[in-house]
């Protein structure tokens, strides 16, 4: 599938508070030779997303100062309503590599409603009960057909991790029919080269 240039800043995430561990470093062991094209992929990050959700960086500043950009949530004031945000993982197993996943380190949309009831369970160590919660992709990734506003479902983890974003088991798009299939590592070295 080719990539497409996405409009969101990329970033790297490297962070440490256990929730976010992202750069796995592979140093050609025997059997990492890449399938579908013969090289050893070394160093391959597999976690990439943006800072903040396009909404944020498309806001003007008169609406941004007024509102808030966290690690993990995100409060927008604008057009005279309040849009909430939180940051997920979209998994992708790697299918020839089952031990491993790639991750898109994203926002979604959340209910302000939704959002009370997870800030009210922020630390609470059974937030993983919390039922699933709708929301939509509030990120464009490179692919050639839109990914911003796709229906998802947030599914909560424990404190300190970040929930998971999941597609419907029906959706179409790629980026769900990768979430359900997997990628190749071959795949996890394109996206590398495209946003690294």
């Amino acid at each position: 599938m080719p990539l497409v240039a996405g409009r969101s800043p990329w970033l790297l995430m490297a962070r440490s508070r256990g929730m976010m561990a992202t750069m796995r470093l592979f140093h050609g062991q025997e059997g990492l030779i890449c399938s579908e094209c013969g090289v050893v992929h070394e160093g391959l990050a597999t976690v990439f997303g943006p800072e903040a959700p396009d909404p944020w960086v498309e806001a003007p500043l008169s609406a941004r100062v007024q509102g808030e950009l966290g690690r993990d949530q995100c409060y927008l004031p604008w057009q005279q309503r309040l849009y909430t945000f939180i940051r997920g993982h979209i998994v992708l197993p790697i299918s020839d590599r089952p031990d491993e996943t790639f991750a898109w380190s994203v926002w979604s949309t959340l209910a302000p409603d939704d959002m009370e009831t997870l800030e009210a369970h922020w630390d609470d160590p059974r937030r993983a009960d919390l039922p699933p919660m709708p929301g939509r992709l509030a990120n464009s990734l490179p692919y050639e057909e839109s990914t911003q506003g796709l229906a998802l479902h947030v599914r909560h983890r424990e404190p300190g991790q970040v929930p998971h974003f999941v597609f419907a088991m029906d959706a179409e798009h790629p980026l769900a029919v990768e979430q359900r299939e997997g990628i190749p590592w071959h795949r996890v070295a394109e996206l590398n080269g495209q946003l690294a």
